[in-house]
């Protein structure tokens, strides 16, 4: 986001070659592109089922293999995150 003004932040760098999680809070689809090009090869993402109707990137999502939760069923949600 530096390219927009905004700062990124990292914290936890020294921890990089452990398992680790990423949170993003992002202020617009733009972050989730940086994130996906910051993180390392092998990070799976969590996003709400509907991410799949999102024009190409839903489709990128699904052939990426990254977990998507029903929001609306938290026990579904849960079992999905535990597959991590």
């Amino acid at each position: 986001m530096w390219i927009l003004g905004n700062p990124i932040k990292i914290e936890g760098a020294e921890y990089a070659n452990t398992r680790a999680i990423y949170i993003c809070n992002h202020a617009s689809p733009i972050d989730i592109f940086l994130m996906m090009w910051l993180t390392p090869t092998g990070t799976v993402g969590i996003a709400k089922k509907e991410i799949v109707w999102y024009p190409l990137f839903g489709q990128l999502y699904v052939l990426a293999n990254h977990l998507r939760i029903d929001r609306s069923n938290p026990t579904a949600a849960i079992q999905s995150m535990k597959e991590v």
